[in-house]
């Protein structure tokens, strides 16, 4: 039976099964994925409990809007430098993922959080004394204010338009240069936007509508600008999440970030001033709408990593441990050797009249077979320290540590009578209709030790003369003292090389 890629991920994720323990992905890998794969009933679980989670703080909050808490000057600060991190740090993944698949979607989200982003700056930077005293301070808190404002209106206006343009999300730029030439634009727009929007804020400020008075907030705030905030950021959240008709995971998580950018204008409607109760807690939801789709990007990151660990460990065609890992694995079964003395068995396989077989049936065919070969090798492993992998071309090398002469004889004719009875068909081979495996085993017992080099040689020793017979398992236990032995090692592996 053909290796599926089901049976792939469970088999990977079984130690016992010379495998390593973490699955390869079948399908893509990375953060498109986030845009692309369809999100799950789990994920929807989550991103609705998410926001149903802060529509009851909001709830709470609001009641609280009147109600004085401390007054805690650094918190300013301290949490709009935060958000603001965090959104230029989304805006350049976002970007960064652009640059690597050119989905044009990843660029518009990337400039939305890179205008917000940079807002921060000019926001922190205008508002009285902060950083400043008060008497040399750059702006007013109507400035601020405005500033504020306009980052909470531009994300949603960004968004909400590209969602309805691009529904499906499928622009898509395929030169390189263009890709690049974008970025540098998109660069050069959002900071000419950011520069613009300061200007207009700060050109005229006594002309400026009246939004704060003395710390404490209008009632053309209350009843004119929060509610344009929320409308917008409601109205972009719900065409994000509804006119996908399979939301992403990311169409989810860019949604609950609209919708706690909305309870946050709501709590600033209801807040009268700075300081208060409902206050703190909008500038908490301020923080997470900024740091959510970070976090979910951050997670895809760490993922895709530990996906690339893996696929550089595995073989592509077998799915089996490469020669690189294997080798790693047999470094760390000899130092244990030497801190706890043990026996250790070593198996070498070479597929018998293998280039008959693909010169007969093609190479399709001969992939097929060393597919079959493989599943056919792991089924044959029992225990979790057995590792199976296939070590170039037609050869597979299978390390038992703890395991005698006797044990390891009865495992590697497990292997070649398995592999027999899946009854291959091989026309080209001269010692039987289906195809064979040749085995070499190598033994060395608790008190000898011996180098990764010796053992091979060792191993290849035992396999030559298996080869010689064909279809059949030879046993070759190490001796240091044999002098005929170790002079046929290096006669094998120079042979090998």
């Amino acid at each position: 039976m053909a290796l599926t890629p089901s049976r792939a991920r469970r088999r990977a994720t079984d130690g016992r099964k010379g495998r390593p323990v973490e699955p390869v992905a079948s399908g893509p890998v990375g953060i498109a994925d986030l845009l692309h794969a369809p999100s799950t009933n789990r994920t929807k679980t989550a991103a609705l409990a998410f926001v149903a989670f802060f529509v009851v703080i909001t709830a709470v909050a609001a009641a609280f809007g009147k109600v004085q808490g401390p007054v805690l000057e650094p918190f300013l600060p301290i949490s709009a430098s935060l958000w603001g991190a965090a959104e230029l740090l989304t805006s350049y993944l976002l970007l960064t993922q652009f640059a690597v698949n050119g989905v044009r979607a990843f660029l518009v989200l990337g400039a939305a959080y890179a205008v917000t982003g940079l807002l921060t700056i000019p926001y922190l930077a205008y508002f009285p004394g902060l950083f400043l005293p008060a008497h040399i301070s750059l702006g007013t808190e109507q400035v601020s204010a405005l500033l504020w404002t306009a980052w909470h209106l531009t994300f949603p206006l960004l968004v909400g338009v590209y969602f309805v343009v691009d529904q499906r999300l499928t622009a898509r730029i395929i030169d390189p240069s263009q890709i690049r030439g974008n970025v540098t634009l998109t660069v050069v727009l959002v900071l000419a936007g950011v520069l613009v929007i300061v200007g207009l804020v700060n050109f005229d400020r006594n002309a400026l509508p009246q939004i704060v008075d003395h710390g404490r907030f209008t009632p053309l705030w209350h009843h004119v600008y929060s509610p344009a905030i929320i409308a917008v950021n409601a109205l972009a959240a719900l065409l994000v999440a509804v006119l996908a008709r399979r939301p992403s995971r990311l169409h989810l998580w860019i949604a609950v970030a609209l919708a706690t950018s909305a309870l946050d204008a709501v709590l600033n409607a209801f807040s009268s001033g700075r300081y208060t109760i409902s206050w703190y807690v909008g500038k908490f939801e301020t923080l997470t709408t900024a740091s959510v789709v970070l976090a979910i990007l951050l997670s895809e990151v760490g993922a895709m990593y530990r996906r690339l660990g893996t696929m550089a460990m595995l073989d592509s065609l077998t799915g089996l441990r490469n020669r690189r890992a294997f080798a790693d694995y047999l470094r760390w079964v000899l130092r244990r050797r030497r801190e706890g003395p043990s026996e250790l068995s070593f198996l070498v396989l070479d597929v018998d009249f293998f280039k008959g077989f693909n010169d007969r049936y093609g190479h399709a065919a001969g992939d097929v077979a060393l597919r079959r070969i493989a599943n056919s090798i792991v089924d044959s492993l029992h225990r979790e320290l057995d590792v199976a992998a296939r070590f170039g071309g037609e050869e597979f090398v299978v390390l038992l540590p703890e395991t005698g002469a006797v044990a390891a004889e009865h495992v590697a004719e497990r292997i070649r009578r398995g592999v027999e009875q899946m009854g291959i068909t091989h026309g080209a081979s001269t010692v039987y209709s289906a195809v064979t495996v040749s085995i070499g085993v190598a033994y060395v017992d608790r008190s000898t030790m011996i180098d990764m080099t010796t053992l091979f040689g060792l191993a290849d020793h035992a396999l030559y003369r298996a080869k010689e017979r064909r279809n059949c398992v030879v046993v070759v236990p190490y001796s240091p003292d044999d002098e005929k032995l170790r002079e046929s090692i290096p006669r094998v592996l120079s042979a090998a090389e």
